[in-house]
């Protein structure tokens, strides 16, 4: 609009100009020409016949150079319209019909300038499973135009996914024209399916796995995420945890709640970024379930929130085995110390008494095979009970070792 008003002022501004100097000079010169009023009859008509060729002659210039300069405006304005990356369809908005397209939407439909120009574009557009009515648009309150997703049925009837964006042409007067713009979807709603299939399988990885992996911020009292697992070893239903993760906690027996309630006020407040517990809670089907929860408290930059992530698994089965492996230890400590005293002392009775008879009688036991036979047996005994008594020692401290690599 500017530049219109601009263009105006550029061929009546000169004109008026010029042509209020042209009278005001002409009519100088007459008045000292001649006072004689045939002469100044014949002098106006002189005056008039120059003023319209001088006023014909500079109208024509002047025009002239508007027009080149809206030509190339014109111009100007084609070349970025055909270069445009996203389609444009520029609609008559009286009949509905197109009168002109870019590169990009000849690319799109398929379809030639000529073949869309003068086409009504509701037949291009699909809504559902009839053709869309521009009308019917929706206006976008924040870009102040009408958007929408439809689809768009190209030459080969191939069906296209596109966001439909109406702006119109003009002011409220003028609004004669509309621009749609199209945004092909297609590579979206590829980007999309792929990304739903790839959470899909991450989901059935997730909820395969026997651990509870879970997700919440430290100021609400929701979990972000929780797998499947949670149902199972809580006997809660996902949808109840999801709400209120104090179900979780609630489970937890009394001895215990304290020890959970500490390590989750530490991460919490930021003081630790790891813990590892262990706990009991309640279980219908036995008298409890031991659970160890691996902890892990973050910063999320984007909220400056703390973030806390957790791994917990069911050890019941192991609390188990340390108690079976600790009773089989003591049983062992138990067979150790009857062999390393109850049998050991008599052995070493046999021992010593074959070793006072070969002080009195050197010859007895080098002449009888049998007191050979039993020095060698005692001897032999001796070494296996030494063996077993190391081996039972060995085993005690790998024990040890085996517990001190679980805690940490």
């Amino acid at each position: 609009m500017k530049k219109s008003k601009s263009g105006v002022k550029t061929v009546v501004i000169p004109y008026a100009v010029l042509g209020s100097l042209y009278i005001i000079l002409s009519d100088y010169l007459v008045k000292h020409i001649t006072s004689e009023i045939h002469d100044l009859f014949l002098f106006g008509v002189i005056k008039g016949i120059l003023f319209i060729i001088f006023t014909s002659i500079l109208i024509y210039f002047l025009v002239r150079r508007h027009t080149s300069g809206l030509r190339k405006l014109n111009k100007n304005y084609l070349g970025v319209f055909m270069s445009l990356p996203e389609p444009v369809i520029i609609v008559d908005n009286g009949n509905g019909k197109i009168e002109a397209v870019n590169l990009a939407a000849q690319l799109i439909t398929k379809y030639t300038p000529d073949e869309l120009n003068g086409m009504e574009v509701e037949t291009l557009l699909m809504k559902g499973e009839k053709t869309l009515n521009l009308h019917e648009v929706s206006i976008d309150s924040a870009q102040k135009r009408k958007v929408t997703n439809c689809r768009l049925i190209n030459k080969n009837k191939d069906v296209v996914p596109i966001n439909l964006s109406v702006s119109k042409i003009g002011g409220i007067a003028e609004n004669t024209k509309s621009a749609l713009i199209l945004r092909d979807l297609t590579e979206l709603e590829k980007n999309r399916s792929q990304l739903s299939e790839q959470k899909g399988r991450l989901e059935e990885i997730m909820n395969g796995v026997d651990s509870i992996l879970w997700c919440y911020f430290a100021d609400e009292n929701t979990f972000q995420y929780i797998n499947q697992s949670a149902e199972r070893i809580y006997g809660i239903p996902l949808h109840k945890l999801y709400a209120d993760l104090n179900l979780m906690l609630d489970k937890i027996i009394e001895e215990d709640r304290e020890l959970v309630h500490k390590a989750l006020t530490q991460l919490n407040l930021g003081k630790e970024r790891y813990r590892k517990v262990q706990y009991r809670i309640h279980s219908k089907s036995q008298k409890h379930k031991w659970l160890e929860t691996k902890l892990w408290a973050d910063t999320v930059k984007e909220c400056s929130k703390i973030r806390l992530r957790g791994i917990t698994t069911e050890i019941t089965h192991l609390k188990e085995y340390e108690h079976n492996n600790e009773e089989y230890i003591k049983g062992l400590k138990r067979f150790a110390f009857l062999t390393a005293h109850e049998v050991r002392r008599p052995l070493t009775n046999i021992l010593g008494i074959i070793n006072l008879i070969h002080e009195e009688d050197p010859d007895f036991i080098e002449n009888s095979s049998y007191m050979q036979s039993i020095d060698f047996a005692a001897r032999e005994l001796d070494d296996v009970i030494k063996h077993l008594a190391a081996q039972i020692e060995e085993a005690e401290k790998e024990r040890k070792r085996l517990s001190r690599n679980n805690n940490d």
